[in-house]
């Protein structure tokens, strides 16, 4: 049996036939087989024919176990925990899934460059941290009732710590109680975890809780809370405070935008204003203008009258002269061929002047 296995799985071309050899021969003497790979959680039941029934892997046996959470993702989880259970208008009338699907999708959306975080891990972690957090509590609240003279805060702090270390391993979570240590949500939930020894799952419902009819109250847990702080405003007064306040706005942008107009309103007439004075100013200079020119032309065409009448004597001087010249003329000592010309001229300017003047 063993020669006829080793020639067949010498034949085999890949693991996977050598692996279904292997089971087969397992199978015939009756034995269980592992399968190499750890994850498919076998042993393996086969048949009558050797056949191996394959059964899948559990949840349990293929889940990669996620990293721990650092110092800052705690900080980042811790601060989201107090924002949804701090808000006065939505955090009323939620349940635990509807209170803790808001605290993962804002830890997801501001994660930085941590890994995605599903609702399960956030909300076990957050259950470690509030239960470590709340037996720091009740050492540091035993420490402050007794309050030692002569003890700064630092060192009830330190003592707080060492007691924690006495009963348990040190306290790891400092960072996430300082954010947690002076909110009244939390201390409501360090009241009703001391007292009423609730499940985690009871703890988160006392801060989603349906909504009473009472006004402002209905934000408000139904255990006091043990500090001196102020409380958080209530859903309807914080409401009726957004309403007041963008009523406010309204009113302050309808004055603001009144104002703009009545500025604007003076800027145009003012501008209008300026804009007439320049035009007449314009026009002012435009008749001055006009005026200096029809000065200047009738300074020029008086200095052409002038002119005219100047060239005019000195033409009618030149003319006299002419015709003085012509009537000196001597007719018979004049050539002959000239004769009869400056005889006819001087008839011509004879006659010019002996016609009677009109």
């Amino acid at each position: 049996m063993d020669h006829i296995i080793s020639y067949a799985y010498q034949g085999c071309n890949n693991d996977e036939e050598r692996q279904s050899l292997q089971a087969a021969a397992h199978a015939s003497t009756g034995q269980q087989w592992m399968h190499p790979n750890p994850q498919f959680g076998m042993p393996q039941q086969f048949g009558s024919y050797g056949m191996a029934h394959f059964r899948p892997p559990t949840e349990a046996q293929v889940k990669v176990k996620q990293s721990n959470f650092s110092a800052d993702e705690d900080v980042h989880l811790t601060k989201w925990w107090v924002a949804v259970s701090t808000d006065p208008v939505i955090n009323t009338g939620q349940r635990r899934e509807g209170f803790w699907s808001r605290i993962t999708n804002g830890y997801n959306s501001n994660r930085g460059p941590h890994v995605e975080q599903s609702l399960k891990s956030l909300s076990s972690r957050f259950d470690h941290i509030k239960e470590q957090c709340a037996k720091f509590s009740d050492y540091y609240t035993q420490i402050l009732h007794v309050n030692p003279s002569g003890m700064s805060d630092a060192d009830k702090t330190t003592e707080a710590l060492a007691r924690f270390a006495s009963t348990q391993k040190p306290f790891m979570l400092m960072h996430c109680w300082k954010i947690l240590k002076d909110e009244p949500k939390w201390q409501d939930l360090v009241v009703v975890m001391s007292q009423s020894g609730k499940n985690n799952e009871q703890e988160d419902d006392c801060y989603v809780t349906a909504p009473s009819n009472q006004g402002d109250t209905e934000a408000e847990p139904s255990t006091p809370s043990s500090g001196g702080t102020k409380r958080p405003p209530g859903r309807d007064s914080s409401k009726a405070k957004k309403q007041k306040s963008a009523s406010s706005s309204a009113s302050k942008y309808v004055s603001k935008m009144h104002d703009l107009w009545s500025d604007r309103f003076s800027f145009m007439k003012e501008q209008q204003v300026e804009k007439s004075k320049q035009m007449a100013e314009l026009a002012n200079l435009e008749k001055e203008k006009l005026d200096r020119q029809m000065e200047l032309e009738e300074r020029r065409l008086a200095l052409e009258a002038r002119r005219l009448a100047k060239e005019e004597r000195v033409d009618e001087s030149r003319l006299l002269a002419e015709e003085e010249r012509i009537l000196n003329i001597d007719l018979d000592t004049c050539k002959p061929s000239l004769r009869v010309f400056y005889k006819a001229q001087q008839d011509k300017i004879l006659a010019k002047y002996s016609a009677p003047s009109s």
